[in-house]
């Protein structure tokens, strides 16, 4: 069994994520049930870190720092990597699936 561990880029992508919903989509409803869906998630990854994909970097794109796995949950990819030394899963960030994916990776590996 692993141990999780939520970087704040990731914590604050969550927040965000709650926000827009509650306040510009007007449902706080919604927000809560996907925030509270994203968490569950990042919950399970204890178990069975390696069950999800690997994350692809574009050919024409610099490779990114770490290896990358990603889950979708709705419309929102949940990345994340396992350090085997620390048996330690790290959620890296929350992001919206129709974004720039390798752009908002290498900005999360800059405050890591």
């Amino acid at each position: 069994m692993y141990n999780i561990e939520i970087l704040q880029t990731a914590s604050d992508n969550i927040d965000d994520i709650g926000r827009y919903i509650a306040a510009e989509l007007k449902n706080k409803t919604a927000a809560e049930r996907l925030t509270d869906k994203i968490y569950s998630t990042i919950e399970t990854l204890a178990e069975f870190p390696y069950a999800h994909t690997v994350h692809q970097t574009p050919q024409n794109e610099e490779p990114l720092k770490y290896e990358y796995r990603k889950i979708l949950v709705d419309n929102y990819f949940i990345f994340y990597r396992v350090d085997e030394t620390r048996s330690l899963i790290i959620v890296a960030s929350v992001i919206y699936a129709r974004r720039r994916l390798p752009e908002q990776l290498k900005k999360t590996e800059q405050t890591d």
